[in-house]
C-alpha cells in the first residue's frame, strides 16, 4: 500500500514538472533570437498599481497585453530607489557601490563603467535613448553609448520649479521623439531605450486619464501610470503597424516604486526600504507568440534586465556584471543563496543613512547603519509591520551574515569616489 502511495505521489509531481515545462516552452522549437530591443522605464511605478499585477482599478492595458503574451515577473526588486542610480544599475548589471552613483545630481556614471547600450551599439545596433526626466540628463554619465539620446531640457522653463527632479516632460513628448527616431531607422537593428517620468511626483495626468480616476492621491498617481501606459501602447502599435514588433525583444520595467502613505511615508526619499518601494513591475516579452509565457515566481533585480537582454540579442556579456540571466530565459538553476536578491541604498558620501534588505522566501530581513534589525514574514504580515527580529534571532544572524557576505563582493574599492564636486 505505502509503494503505491508513493508511486501516485512521484507521477503526480512528474505530471507538475511536466506542465510548467510546457507552460515556459510551449513553442521552442520557434525559439528565435530577437533583432531588436525596446526597453521602457517607468519610473516611480510600484508593482502592485498594474492590472497584471492584480490591481482591478488600474487602467493598464498596453502593459497587460504584453504580460499576457510574456513573461511577468512576481518578485523582482529594485536596487536603490532613486532614479539616477536605479538607472545606473539598470544599465551596466552592477550594484551602486560598483558603479559609484549613490544619489541623484552631484553624481556620475563614469566612463570606465561599460553599458547595456555601448555593447549593443559595438554588436550592430542603432541605439537611442528617451528621457523624460532631467536626473537622467547626459552630463550624469548615463548617455553612453547611445547615437541619439533625447535629453534637451529647457531650464529656463523650470528656473522657479523647485528641485531637479521636477524638471521633466510628459510621456507623450517622450514617446514622440522615441516614434520619430525609430521611423528614421527604417529596417535597421535597434536598441532603444524609453523612460517615462509620468507617475513621479507632481501627479498631474492629462486628460482624459485625470477624470478616470477619483480626485485623490491614489487617485492622481493611478492616472499618472495609465497616461504612461498609453504611451507604451503608442510604441507597440507603431512596431506592430511597421511589422518589425515580430523581431522585438521588449522589456518594461520599473526603476522603483513610491509610498502612498504606508508607514506614514508618502514618495521614494524615506529611510526604510518597504515593498511599496523596492517591489517593482518586470515584463518581458519575446518575439513570436507562446514563448516564454506566463508568470515566474522566483526573486529577480533590477541588475538581471542588462545580462538577461544581451544573452538573448547574442551579444557579448558586460565584463563585470554582477546581475545574472533572469533563470526562465537561461533555463539554468542557481544555487538557493544566489536566487535572493538584496538591495542596498545610501545617500551620499558617508553612507549616515545606509539601509540594507535580503530576502529569504517570504522573510525579508532590513538594516541599517544604525543598527536596525527589522525581520518581516511577508507571506503573513503584507504590510511589514510585525518586526520578528527579536523573537527570531538565529535567523536574523542567518541573513545577516549572507547579506553581508554578498554586499562585500559588490562594493568597489574606489567606491563613492564619483561625486561631481
Amino acid at each position: 500500500m505505502k509503494k503505491w502511495i508513493r508511486r501516485v505521489a512521484l507521477a503526480a509531481v512528474a505530471f507538475a514538472l511536466l506542465a510548467v515545462v510546457l507552460t515556459w516552452t510551449s513553442v521552442s522549437s520557434r525559439r528565435t533570437r530577437p533583432k531588436n530591443l525596446l526597453l521602457v522605464s517607468l519610473d516611480t511605478v510600484r508593482a502592485d498599481h498594474l492590472g497584471c499585477y492584480h490591481d482591478g482599478a488600474a487602467q493598464t492595458p498596453a502593459i497587460d497585453a504584453l504580460a499576457a503574451s510574456g513573461l511577468r515577473f512576481e518578485q523582482a526588486s529594485t536596487v536603490v530607489p532613486l532614479t539616477l542610480p536605479a538607472h545606473a544599475s539598470l544599465m551596466t548589471g552592477t550594484f551602486p557601490g560598483w558603479h559609484g552613483v549613490r544619489d541623484n545630481g552631484g553624481f556620475y556614471l563614469d566612463d570606465d563603467q561599460r553599458t547595456l547600450a555601448e555593447v549593443l551599439r559595438d554588436s550592430g545596433f542603432r541605439t537611442g535613448g528617451f528621457v523624460g526626466a532631467f536626473v537622467l540628463d547626459r552630463r550624469w554619465g548615463i548617455a553612453q553609448g547611445f547615437d541619439r539620446y533625447v535629453d534637451d531640457f529647457d531650464l529656463d522653463r523650470f528656473e522657479n520649479g523647485g528641485g531637479m527632479d521636477m524638471i521633466q516632460r510628459p510621456g507623450s513628448e517622450v514617446a514622440d521623439r522615441a516614434l520619430e527616431w525609430l521611423r528614421s531607422e527604417g529596417n535597421r537593428r535597434f536598441f532603444a531605450w524609453v523612460h517615462l517620468y509620468d507617475a513621479h511626483t507632481p501627479y498631474d495626468a492629462p486628460e482624459p486619464f485625470r477624470s478616470r480616476f477619483p480626485a485623490t492621491r491614489d487617485g492622481a498617481y493611478s492616472a499618472e501610470i495609465a497616461s504612461a501606459d498609453a504611451q507604451v501602447g503608442r510604441l507597440i502599435a507603431s512596431l506592430r503597424a511597421d511589422g518589425r514588433l515580430d523581431d522585438t525583444l521588449v522589456i518594461i520595467v520599473a526603476d522603483h516604486g513610491e509610498m502612498l502613505g504606508e508607514h506614514e511615508t508618502v514618495g521614494h526619499m524615506g529611510r526604510m526600504l518597504y515593498e511599496p518601494l523596492v517591489h517593482v513591475p518586470l515584463v518581458v516579452k519575446f518575439p513570436g507568440t507562446g514563448r516564454l509565457r506566463g508568470r515566474d515566481e522566483r526573486p529577480v533585480q533590477l541588475v538581471d534586465v542588462t545580462p538577461t537582454a544581451l544573452a538573448a540579442a547574442g551579444a557579448p556579456m558586460l565584463p563585470g556584471v554582477q546581475g545574472e540571466v533572469l533563470p526562465a530565459v537561461s533555463h539554468e538553476s542557481r544555487a538557493e543563496e544566489d536566487i535572493n536578491p538584496f538591495l542596498v541604498t545610501a545617500y551620499g558620501q558617508a553612507y549616515d543613512r545606509a539601509v540594507r534588505v535580503v530576502y529569504d522566501g517570504p522573510y525579508k530581513l532590513m538594516t541599517t547603519s544604525r543598527g536596525d534589525r527589522m525581520l518581516f514574514d511577508l507571506a503573513r504580515d503584507p504590510g511589514e509591520r510585525d518586526n520578528l527580529a527579536a523573537r527570531d534571532g538565529a535567523r536574523v544572524a542567518e541573513l545577516t551574515r549572507r547579506l553581508e557576505a554578498a554586499f562585500g563582493t559588490t562594493v568597489a574599492a574606489n567606491d563613492g569616489l564619483r561625486q561631481v564636486n
